[in-house]
């Protein structure tokens, strides 16, 4: 478990993640770039950005004018699914890379593990290892440090582990109070994946809950903190936006109490009161062809 804002976690590859990020999803370029400068300004130092979120400009130019040299950032870059296969992922990694106005990525992650209008098993197997040879050979150019996924479930992880020939350091996932994908969590861990944790501090209607409001109420915390403190402790690495600065450094708060396994088991019994907010893979706008140099 992380027990600082930047400190590094290692990854299976023997690079280092920051262990909270911030992450950039729904913002327009003109917030993008303010409000992840302000988070870099205040002490983040990985930041979470994808093409489908249509706003890396925005991170980019955060990102040269922040005063932080680019190696002491971390930056992670995903590929969407319209963008699956060899030679697109090969040119989705240059468009955002030209947008971010950078050299290379972090980590580069495949945003979602499947297109839609791919139906047969054989076919959905051959876009995802087509895929990931791009990300393999992105890497071994130097274009991306480390490779991983985003809302892969369990048999997608298996094909790349038995298939690939490297496998993914990180699968970013729902990971909160109502979504805590134990089984495959737990699986990712016995592999050596790391986990990350997109929406971590679940939806506002849940703040009202008892469980957190007596737990937010006991420690002088948010309900949102507690939320992120019971993702770091089981084992996950938070990813949160905020677009005020003292949302900002609420998420950052977390490192001076900690829940007691009994709480941790409190928190847990959201899931099967609230249930998951996302069942469904997030389909970027956009065609369902590459059509090149347009978002």
């Amino acid at each position: 478990m992380i027990t600082s804002l930047t400190q590094p976690v290692p990854l299976s590859d023997g690079n280092v993640i920051p262990g909270l990020g911030y992450g950039t999803f729904r913002m327009t370029p003109g917030e993008a770039a303010f409000y992840t400068k302000q988070a870099i300004d205040n002490g983040y130092r990985h930041i979470d950005c994808a093409w489908a979120y249509y706003n890396e400009e925005g991170v980019g130019q955060a990102i040269r004018e922040c005063g932080v040299p680019r190696r002491e950032l971390f930056l992670t870059c995903k590929v969407p699914t319209q963008y699956h296969g060899y030679h697109n992922v090969i040119w989705c990694l240059e468009d955002s890379l030209k947008r971010l106005r950078t050299e290379y990525a972090d980590l580069l992650l495949v945003h979602w593990p499947l297109v839609s209008w791919i139906t047969e098993p054989e076919a959905q197997k051959e876009d995802i290892l087509d895929t990931w040879r791009a990300f393999e050979d992105l890497k071994k150019a130097g274009k991306v440090r480390s490779i991983g996924l985003s809302n892969f479930e369990k048999e997608h992880v298996e094909l790349l582990l038995s298939e690939a020939s490297e496998k993914p350091v990180l699968d970013q996932l729902q990971i909160n109070p109502q979504c805590r994908q134990k089984p495959l969590t737990d699986f990712l861990k016995s592999k050596d994946i790391r986990i990350e944790g997109w929406a971590s501090i679940t939806r506002k209607k849940a703040f009202g809950e008892e469980i957190l409001t007596d737990l937010a109420a006991k420690y002088g915390k948010s309900p949102a903190q507690i939320c992120m403190r019971y993702v770091l402790q089981e084992g996950v690495l938070p990813l949160a936006k905020a677009r005020s600065l003292d949302h900002l450094r609420q998420n950052m708060d977390l490192f001076d109490f900690e829940l007691t396994p009994e709480e941790q088991e409190r928190v847990a019994t959201l899931e099967q009161k609230l249930g998951r907010f996302s069942t469904d893979g997030y389909t970027p706008r956009g065609p369902q062809t590459p059509q090149f140099g347009s978002y």
